[in-house]
């Protein structure tokens, strides 16, 4: 199997796939960003722990403690000296190579340490290993390991030289060593590579975000576009139709009285009748497309719903006639919504209670609550239609395809849209004992 040129390459240089050029420098940026915070807190920590070891000289004869503490209290200048680097460019640009020294010579002085103090010479490939592993925590990657680590177990091998160890001996020293070695650069690896597949989810996903508002952003001005197009459309039907409808009109009477004959009545009669089917549609289609384009600017405030229902009421009756509102309601329900906009609602179900409802029935109103959500009820006497799909589309109506009412199928989609834009929910029942009631359910204040 042929090897490529750039998987060799990965291999030698032991380091995780780069991303694309700009998406590598905001990497490299949030990197060195996230390490300058961690040595700002682990550097003071370290030198504390770096100082405090220097209590050896309890079991050190006097010259060796005193050496061992000007080594700490070099080491420990040494950290002061790259807490304060962190805080120039210079480190920023050299982060690795810096840290990446740092450890090096922390890594000498802790061996030259265990040489000096008459410990077992075995005992430094196992410190060799934690220092390595300590270099880690410095954030280095694979790299900077590999070439601080080499630097430490050089160095050992030269103190296990000197000591004229058996060649066995110092091969074994040396097997450990380079396995120490072996798993911090697989462990730095390991880590960058899970720290870049992070920050490659997290660009994703910040992509994924930036594309759903984005597209939020088109819908609602697709939304908005197209509400002013329907106001637009039905400002301009009801310019020209109407003019169109006053001529007709116009017309209309000048023919009455000017054709004596009963022939014509019925004809004019007729077109009478359409003038007035046209004006209606007019109007309907005027308040649906006005509607569309308000919803989206109202403000809602806190309504007492009771009062309303009952002042509205009051109002509706001249236009129920002989149909008596009877209306039952809790103290007080409390909604947050547009008065304006209940108000039409109110008057839509009331109005389509009359036309379908029976002549001279009471229309009974309800309000009370149901667990968090308010409930309002209109029933009237009557039947629902055998097909209940249409109920809430514009411009549909089953009475009207049956007889010759001029009710457009308007009110119920009307009061559709205004509960949804309330956050509530409109629906139509029909009463075993016989009547319908259409029930609105909107969330409490």
């Amino acid at each position: 199997m042929e090897i490529r040129p750039a998987i060799l390459s990965r291999l030698f240089q032991l380091r995780p796939r780069r991303f694309a050029p700009e998406v590598e420098a905001q990497y490299r940026d949030r990197e060195a960003e996230q390490t300058i915070r961690y040595h700002r807190i682990g550097a003071p920590l370290g030198a504390a722990l770096y100082l405090t070891s220097s209590a050896w000289y309890l079991v050190m004869s006097p010259a060796t403690a005193a050496w061992v503490f000007k080594t700490r209290f070099f080491g420990v200048l040494l950290i002061a000296v790259f807490y304060l680097v962190t805080y120039t460019r210079v480190y920023r640009r050299y982060d690795q190579l810096i840290t990446g020294c740092l450890a090096l010579l922390f890594g000498i002085s802790m061996v030259s340490t265990y040489r000096d103090t008459d410990l077992l010479i075995h005992d430094v490939a196992y410190v060799a290993l934690l220092l390595i592993i300590f270099s880690m925590a410095f954030r280095l990657r694979a790299t900077a390991v590999l070439i601080s680590s080499l630097g430490i177990v050089a160095f050992t091998h030269h103190l296990l030289a000197a000591e004229s160890l058996p060649p066995n001996v110092l091969l074994a020293d040396d097997f450990q060593l380079v396995g120490g070695l072996m798993v911090a650069v697989a462990f730095a690896w390991l880590n960058e590579s899970h720290r870049r597949r992070t920050f490659e989810l997290e660009v994703g996903l910040g992509q994924e975000q930036q594309r759903s508002a984005d597209l939020a952003d088109q819908v609602r001005s697709a939304k908005e576009e197209r509400s002013r197009w329907l106001e637009q459309l039905a400002g301009f039907l009801r310019h020209e139709l109407k003019n169109q409808l006053v001529g007709i009109r116009t017309s209309i009477d000048l023919a009455k009285r000017t054709i004596a004959e009963q022939k014509g009545e019925p004809y004019l009669s007729r077109a009478h009748r359409s003038a007035e089917v046209m004006e209606h549609l007019i109007a309907a289609a005027t308040e649906a497309t006005s509607l569309e384009a308000a919803l989206s600017t109202d403000k809602f405030v806190p309504i007492d719903l009771t009062g309303l229902v009952r002042e509205r009421c009051t109002e509706f009756e001249p236009i129920a006639g002989k149909r008596p509102i009877l209306v039952s309601a809790n103290e007080t329900v409390a909604v947050r919504g547009d008065n304006a906009r209940l108000v039409q609602l109110l008057d839509k179900l009331l109005g389509n209670a009359c036309d379908h409802g029976s002549a001279g029935a009471p229309i009974h109103i309800r309000v009370a609550t149901s667990g968090p959500l308010a409930v309002l009820e209109v029933q009237n006497e009557g039947a629902l239609p055998n097909d209940r799909s249409h109920l809430f589309e514009p411009f549909h109506s089953p009475r009207r395809e049956t007889t010759k009412s001029q009710n457009l199928g308007i009110g119920l989609y009307i009061a559709n849209r205004i509960a949804k834009s309330h956050g509530g929910t409109i629906s139509v029942l029909e009463e075993s004992r016989g009547g319908v009631v259409v029930r609105v359910e909107l969330p409490l204040a």
